[in-house]
């Protein structure tokens, strides 16, 4: 008999306790693309997290920011027409960034990345470069966000940091799929 309300009342605590160690599990993040008709590239972002600014006169890319605008992400094409080389341009991302505590760097022949800290905020700067009709055009992402969410925007970041890339559909104007 003892054994049976043992038994009983490990089944109840079971029943009545949340299970130890297993957090809830995150909501679903959906993705739509931006797509840039004047220098031709795309970039994901989470759709119900952040959401597009109004186009830049010149149309080289976008904003977008959470509704508490905590969050900007932020994506840019620009032509080399200054004919930088690649490391010039690493080297100006790099002075551009004097406000910013600089954790992590990479260059590579055709992609750099720089992130760290800037105040209370996570800071993630991408480039690529491509050549385009014998242009060197240069691919940037941006992203800061609050390191207290950085559970949610790591992976988030990082999802939309990879997307970035030239674009096989050619829109006469911005498109979001």
């Amino acid at each position: 008999m003892k054994t049976i309300k043992r038994f009983a009342v490990i089944i109840l605590l079971l029943v009545a306790c949340p299970v130890w160690g297993v957090e809830k599990a995150p909501e679903k993040v959906t993705y739509m693309t931006y797509i840039n008709a004047r220098f031709q590239y795309e970039v994901k972002f989470p759709r119900h997290l952040v959401g597009p600014d109004s186009p830049p006169d010149n149309n080289d890319g976008r904003n977008f920011y959470s509704k508490d605008k905590n969050v900007h992400m932020c994506v840019v094409g620009q032509f080399n027409s200054l004919d930088y080389t690649w490391e010039d341009e690493f080297k100006k991302a790099l002075d551009l960034l004097k406000d910013t505590k600089i954790t992590y760097k990479s260059f590579k022949q055709k992609s750099f990345v720089i992130s760290g800290y800037r105040g209370d905020k996570i800071y993630y700067h991408k480039e690529l470069t491509v050549m385009q009709d014998k242009n060197e055009t240069y691919y940037i992402f941006e992203i800061e966000y609050p390191q207290k969410d950085k559970e949610t925007w790591n992976d988030i970041a990082a999802i939309c940091a990879n997307s970035l890339k030239l674009s096989k559909d050619s829109p006469q104007t911005d498109d979001f799929k």
